[in-house]
């Protein structure tokens, strides 16, 4: 089951892809299709804030978002979701959570 979040026009998986880096959540992007992609900071604090959905089985980890860093795509950002959120600076070699989202 997907959660939708009308506001942003997107949905959301309900489980993630594990720990990867950055380079192997892209190459899942591309063997999902279906308009799934990693999501931006925007979607993402909006998808880890969804409390209301009861929605799941969000780690207290490092989430991967699209939001590049540096011109290289060396560096790109991670959003961490205890009880607050907030965005990092990460290699794109570390290894963290990805789930994806979608236009519907």
């Amino acid at each position: 089951m997907n959660y939708r979040i009308s506001g942003l026009g997107i949905e959301f998986m309900d489980y993630d892809y594990g720990k990867v880096n950055f380079d192997t959540a892209l190459k899942i992007e591309k063997e999902l299709g279906e308009g799934w992609r990693i999501p931006n900071s925007d979607e993402c604090f909006a998808m880890l804030s969804a409390k209301e959905f009861k929605s799941g089985n969000f780690h207290d980890s490092f989430y991967w978002i699209s939001d590049p860093v540096s011109t290289d795509n060396s560096r790109m950002r991670s959003i961490f979701r205890p009880d607050r959120l907030f965005v990092a600076t990460r290699s794109k070699n570390d290894l963290y959570f990805v789930r994806f989202v979608r236009d519907i």
